[in-house]
């Protein structure tokens, strides 16, 4: 009997740790993954650990389908710990606004959601680091396809550019480049292969400045020629004597329309862009240095990315320009060159913009790891940002890669400018 009793008490015993141990667990549990951050220094904590220790349920949420939808997606599973490192969210509320059934009809049709145009709701993304601010109101969309001027019709579009490349050709610079271009730069050594040429720019803008462009005069090169071009931007990298001097080495083009003095031959520019527009974000970030990793996590887990090899193309949510696609990659490898590929064909042929600005900087000379994804790295070795822009029928471009992204074109003489304001001031 007293055998029995011991045995029970036993049970009992055992039943009461195994609760306690659950009970001690859980908490544990609850500590370190389900309880809300409360300042900054444990966010970034919780999302430089969250490489290691991702929530199971963060694998079944949706890519973003609209913009209208990021309010609430940046409050679930690791989004909520991610988000608020880099960005702040803003939402806004005006007047309610009462459109006209044709307006609505409209925006149904492109799927916005007409309580939110009828609230004037306004949403506004601000990146704390680079300062930059992306404002989205879905009652703009309306008016924004009304002013907008509409693509021409491809077959259009074919003849235009046939007939410019044609026009251009007896004046193109590139064309007869033993007469324009300076060969007096040893930087620029003659290089050329059997595609691609580069030379020497006429102008200095920096005190590396060399152009690569196609052999033949075309405005969209072909992807071997594409990858020729990029091929022979590396081997100049590889021959430069001052290494350290040379970087961030940053590589500018545009596509059309021509912006200042540009050619319409395919081509890009070679800039030594230290304290430029483009390196200074990029020094904005230098204090966290966990930034790209978590930026690119983000954009993940929105579905806003598109990983090629060991670089990734994401579509910002803080874009500096409205059509802006960035790619990163851990170094000019073969993976960047189809993701630079890619990104070009995304908007000359599947968006039928063939105008595009762009940019990538190799940030410095050191290799790094084919093997690594961008989001492992402090910071990517090769950055990128293009985007499409302009009418490409008009006869002139009204921004070009420097304007957005190194420094103003200064094309009309500021004493110009302000004689006009006293010239008006004086008409009275």
């Amino acid at each position: 009997m007293e055998l029995l009793l011991r045995l029970r008490r036993c049970r009992v015993l055992q039943h009461f740790l195994f609760f306690l141990f659950f009970t001690v667990c859980f908490m544990f549990l609850w500590i370190c993954y389900l309880s809300p951050a409360q300042d900054g220094s444990t966010l970034i904590q919780q999302a430089r650990s969250y490489q290691e220790r991702e929530k199971p349920s963060s694998r079944d949420l949706p890519p973003l389908t609209r913009f209208l939808d990021l309010p609430s997606r940046v409050q679930i599973g690791p989004l909520a710990v991610l988000f608020p490192v880099i960005y702040e969210l803003k939402v806004q509320y005006g007047h309610t606004l009462h459109l006209p059934r044709s307006a609505s009809e409209s925006l149904e049709a492109q799927g916005i959601d007409l309580k939110t145009v009828h609230r004037q709701e306004v949403i506004t993304v601000i990146n704390k680091f680079t300062k930059t601010q992306a404002i989205y109101n879905p009652a703009r969309l309306l008016r924004f396809s009304n002013s907008t001027v509409s693509s021409p019709n491809s077959t259009y579009l074919s003849a235009y550019l046939s007939d410019l490349l044609n026009s251009s050709l007896p004046t193109c610079v590139f064309c007869n480049a033993t007469k324009f271009l300076s060969y007096q730069d040893p930087l620029a050594d003659h290089l050329k292969t059997n595609m691609s040429f580069c030379a020497a720019n006429t102008f200095l803008f920096s005190d590396v400045h060399p152009m690569f462009f196609p052999k033949r005069h075309l405005i969209i090169p072909s992807t071997e020629e594409l990858y020729d071009l990029l091929y022979l931007v590396r081997t100049f990298l590889e021959r430069q004597p001052n290494q350290k001097e040379l970087y961030p080495f940053s590589i500018a083009l545009d596509v059309l329309p021509k912006s200042g003095g540009s050619q319409v031959h395919f081509h890009f520019q070679g800039l030594h862009t230290e304290g430029h527009l483009h390196s200074s974000l990029l020094s904005a970030v230098a204090g966290e240095p966990k930034y790209f990793p978590i930026l690119i996590r983000i954009h993940e887990k929105l579905g806003l990315s598109e990983q090629v090899g060991s670089a990734v193309v994401i579509s910002p949510i803080d874009p500096l320009y409205p059509t802006e696609l960035l790619i990163f990659s851990p170094s000019y490898n073969e993976d960047f060159f189809e993701a630079f590929r890619l990104v070009l064909l995304a908007h000359q042929k599947i968006a039928s913009v063939p105008c595009v600005s762009g940019i990538f900087t190799i940030v410095s000379a050191a290799a790094v790891s084919d093997g690594l994804h961008p989001s492992q790295l402090s910071a990517p070795s090769v950055i990128g940002r293009i985007m499409n822009r302009g009418n490409c029928m008009s006869i002139k471009g009204d921004v070009s890669s420097f304007d957005l992204f190194v420094a103003a074109d200064i094309s009309t003489e500021p004493m110009a400018l302000i004689r006009n304001v006293q010239m008006a001031r004086y008409l009275g």
